[in-house]
Parts: C-alpha cells; structure tokens; sequence
C-alpha cells in the first residue's frame, strides 16, 4: 500500500481501495501498526472496524504503540494483537506473544 511523504501516511483512498479487493468468503488478513516502528506516525485503530466491516481479519501490530499508549481493547478489537514483552519488562525477547482477539 502506497505511502504519503513526507511523514509516511497512507492514503484514504488508496486503503479503501486495497480493502475493497478482499474475497468474499475466503481468508483475508489486514495486518498494520498501529504505530509505526520507522517514522512513528500513528495509525488510525478505527481502520480496525472499517477492514472487519468488508470481510477482513485484522491484525493490529501494537508492539511500538502499547509501551506508551493506551490501547483498549474492549473498543479497538483486531483479531490478533503481536507485542513484544520486552518493551513491558525484563523478559527475554523471544518471548513475544500474539494475542488473538475473542472470537478465536
């Protein structure tokens, strides 16, 4: 998916028009950070609701975003949720979870 420079931003249009080629009833996962690891820019969660809302499976990327956000799930709720223990504690980094959402 095309970004905007200077800050790296996708574009409207361009992300609906990637939504918008998903198959209906086949698997399709709409991966993302919610905060990106290179520029830092922060995406919107309520692309979440908009993917899930054309058939998509959502994975949220929150392992840049959590440390210093709040991300509540219980109103942004992608399907999984990758993060990385080390940003939270002294864990070693192998052990990073992924979360999956509720219905799994």
């Amino acid at each position: 998916m095309p970004v905007a420079l200077p800050d790296m931003r996708v574009d409207t249009e361009s992300l609906s028009a990637s939504l918008d080629l998903g198959s209906s009833g086949n698997n399709n996962l709409f991966a993302y950070p919610a905060q990106s690891n290179f520029s830092s820019v922060l995406h919107p969660l309520e692309w979440i609701e908009r993917a899930h809302a054309q058939g998509w499976d959502v994975l949220l990327d929150a392992a840049a975003f959590a440390p210093t956000n709040l991300l509540d799930l219980s109103i942004y709720k992608p399907d999984f949720v990758p993060l990385r223990s080390i940003k939270f504690s002294a864990i070693p980094p192998a052990s990073g979870p992924c979360w999956p959402g509720a219905r799994f």
